[in-house]
């Protein structure tokens, strides 16, 4: 068997491990994004919401973990959050809702020749409730993106703080 992958929640933070693959490259006029979707909304008090965690110009994407901070104004629905349409059907995917954040990340699971996602998508779907009226900031952090070998993908590292929403919440539905 070529390469292996490896996920793991210790104490709260989870940690998502590959190896194995071959180097794939990125074209240069393509940079890697990461954005929320929509990155502006308002949404009444106590309705649950869907915010997207998108990526754009992916190469070999193997495994991916990130976080999103969460304001005191938010709470979480259940299920958290939801697998995108960027994993792979078959990819191991866990969402961690810890007071104040939200701990993502998934792994391709394959057997044979080990690759990486390609291209653009939705990374995952959180679901939130406003909790009360007011305005506030999400974003990503955290971004740990690593390609069929286990290597850090180039410039993924550089997107902290990536990918802000507004949300404005008032009154009650």
């Amino acid at each position: 068997m070529r390469g292996y992958w490896l996920a793991a929640l210790i104490g709260g933070a989870m940690s998502i491990g590959c190896g194995g693959g071959d180097d794939v490259t990125r074209p240069e006029d393509e940079s890697l994004e990461i954005s929320l979707s929509p990155a502006a909304v308002e949404v009444p008090q106590g309705r649950v919401f869907d915010l997207e965690v998108r990526i754009a110009n992916a190469v070999d994407v193997f495994s991916a973990s990130f976080e999103v901070q969460l304001p005191d104004l938010f709470t979480v629905a259940a299920p958290v959050a939801s697998k995108g349409d960027f994993p792979s059907g078959d990819a191991l995917f866990l969402a961690v809702s810890e007071p104040g954040k939200i701990s993502i990340g998934f792994t391709e699971v394959q057997t044979g020749e080990r690759r990486g996602r390609s291209g653009s998508g939705t990374l995952a779907v959180l679901h939130l409730i406003a909790r009360r009226s007011g305005e506030s900031t999400l974003a990503v952090s955290g971004i740990r993106l690593t390609d069929a070998a286990g290597a850090i993908i180039p410039g993924s590292t550089d997107l902290e703080p990536a990918g802000t929403a507004v949300i404005a919440y008032c009154c009650a539905p």
